[in-house]
């Protein structure tokens, strides 16, 4: 498939190359975060020319923390990395924006939030759009024309029923239901993948629970009861993992740029000892800059 657009997931592809290449040091810096993330970028625009390319960013993720405080908590226990990921993060952000390269952060939004109302646009406009991200959620986004790269396979809904053996529109319920260590957000006691799924396909998914909560029915297995019992949770999950955020007229009013610098371009690459991509991003940077 030929994609119009291509969302990348920054917070994602970055900490994903942050631990990746977290040997590659310059002048006493870590580097490997900005190597990796624009590795992969210059890899995506030579793969896909003609697509339009967009950068997310989470500003905060308060409203999370406000429905529930533990929402990634355990990222505290790594503050040194968090601050040394930063450096390098501002540093991309600084980047791509000398470089001409789009990127849209909305205060009180996460990223993957972002990247719901910009493929909610696409599908509106028939533009088929691929997602690049590992997380999860992101695949409920998956329609005939979102798809989402993970783990180097390009996810479309057949693809996902045949993995999951439901629908994506219920990745939501299912996770709400095991629980994500990624997010620090507990699932139900002794609910694990393979429970989920059978509740799921055997007795449908997140509305038809409720309509038995709402009912007052019991439920028609133990595990089935379980979630029943413990709604609460259910319900703060899915709040938690649907993707949602403030509603905006258009999430591209929001885009971060500037003219293009090629001069700051250049600093930037050499500040961090970049020099064996210099050439390919300054090619991007002239493009952009015509």
């Amino acid at each position: 498939m030929t994609y119009q657009v291509i969302l990348v997931d920054g917070d994602n592809v970055a900490w994903k190359n942050y631990y990746a290449n977290s040997k590659l040091w310059f002048n006493g810096m870590h580097t490997g975060a900005i190597f990796g993330f624009m590795r992969s970028i210059l890899a995506l625009l030579k793969q896909h020319k003609e697509a339009e390319l967009i950068i997310t960013w989470t500003h905060d993720n308060s409203y999370r923390k406000t429905l529930y405080p533990q929402y990634k908590e355990h990222r505290k226990d790594k503050t040194d990395d968090r601050k040394d990921y930063f450096i390098q993060q501002n540093a991309i952000e600084e980047l791509l924006t000398a470089a001409g390269i789009t990127q849209i952060k909305i205060p009180g939004m996460e990223a993957d939030d972002i990247i719901k109302l910009v493929a909610e646009d696409c599908e509106i406009s028939e533009e088929n759009c691929l997602i690049i991200s590992q997380d999860k959620d992101l695949l409920q986004l998956l329609s005939d024309t979102t798809h989402v790269l993970r783990h180097q396979k390009i996810y479309d809904v057949e693809d996902f029923q045949d993995e999951f053996n439901f629908n994506p529109k219920d990745i939501a319920f299912y996770l709400s239901m095991v629980g994500d260590k990624s997010d620090s957000i507990p699932g139900i006691l002794s609910i694990g993948p393979k429970k989920a799924t059978k509740l799921i396909t055997e007795y449908g998914g997140y509305h038809h629970f409720k309509e038995l909560k709402d009912s007052g029915l019991p439920g028609p297995t133990n595990e089935a009861k379980k979630v029943l019992d413990d709604w609460e949770t259910i319900e703060r999950n899915i709040k938690l993992i649907d993707l949602q955020g403030v509603p905006i007229k258009d999430p591209k009013d929001n885009v971060l740029y500037s003219d293009v610098n090629t001069d700051k371009v250049i600093e930037i690459l050499s500040k961090y000892g970049l020099a064996s991509i210099v050439k390919d991003v300054m090619e991007i940077a002239n493009e952009n800059k015509n």
